[in-house]
């Protein structure tokens, strides 16, 4: 806001020489916004090499001095995301809810920074009214640069993005990174990386029992699983930060006068 109030935005987009997004849905929007300008789409990358050297053991011990047990039997499913209404994590815990009274061996995981103190305690209480509280846990103080994030990813059988919009979701590439299997909303950025079925699911975010079934899907079809974990790892390496800085390298060489 305050960047927009010396430069203001409009004035930064009118001028650009070219304009880079990293969403296709933005992409598109600013194009009809601007029909004569040169309009980039270029997604977000992911440290790779950093994501893929997670410990699972690291991340169960890590847990411990919260009271919170992983065991070999368990299913742990993780989110990473911020908190607040648009990140939907009160449609992941009924999901997980309706999951739980199948199958006792799940757990549920959640990291994010509170940017909504409301909604997180909404959040809190519908794990309280669910009594599910033994069976989830949720991480509020984990830095990006902190190793237990990459150990987390690599703990998890699933990830799952319950969000309502993501401009594009750089979370899913860090899934992908770990060798996890993703679930997420057909919204926003996503569907112009994730294919579903093949490196992704998508699942009806706005509906619990929907998102439960995605679950169920991913968690016990061994070879459902093992072919989005294959996909998915073959389609991040197009998400290196090496390709993207090559690719911004020549984006810059073709606007320079």
């Amino acid at each position: 806001k305050i960047f927009d109030i010396f430069c203001s935005c409009k004035n930064l987009l009118r001028d650009a020489d070219a304009i880079i997004c990293v969403g296709k849905e933005e992409q598109n929007k600013i194009r009809h916004a601007y029909p004569d300008k040169k309009v980039i789409f270029l997604p977000n990358g992911v440290d790779i090499e950093k994501f893929q050297q997670g410990k699972r053991l690291n991340f169960i011990e890590h847990v411990k001095q919260f009271n919170f047990t992983i065991t070999d039997d368990d299913s742990l499913i993780l989110c990473v995301s911020s908190f607040y209404p648009q990140k939907n994590q009160l449609t992941l815990i009924d999901a997980f809810a309706e999951r739980l009274a199948q199958d006792p061996r799940l757990k549920l995981v959640m990291i994010g920074v509170v940017y909504d103190q409301d909604y997180f305690d909404k959040i809190n209480q519908r794990i309280d009214e669910l009594g599910i509280r033994f069976q989830t846990l949720i991480l509020t103080n984990v830095r990006f640069d902190d190793p237990i994030l990459c150990d987390a990813y690599s703990a998890a059988n699933l990830f799952v993005l319950p969000s309502l919009y993501e401009t594009f979701g750089v979370v899913v590439l860090e899934a992908w990174a770990s060798n996890s299997p993703v679930i997420c909303g057909k919204v926003g950025g996503l569907p112009s990386f994730v294919n579903d079925g093949v490196n992704g699911i998508f699942s009806d975010i706005n509906n619990a029992n929907d998102l439960s079934e995605s679950i169920k899907d991913v968690l016990y079809n061994r070879q459902l699983k093992n072919q989005l974990q294959e996909n998915a790892l073959k389609a991040v390496h197009q998400y290196s930060w090496q390709s993207i800085t090559t690719q911004l390298s020549k984006i810059y060489e073709a606007v320079t006068p």
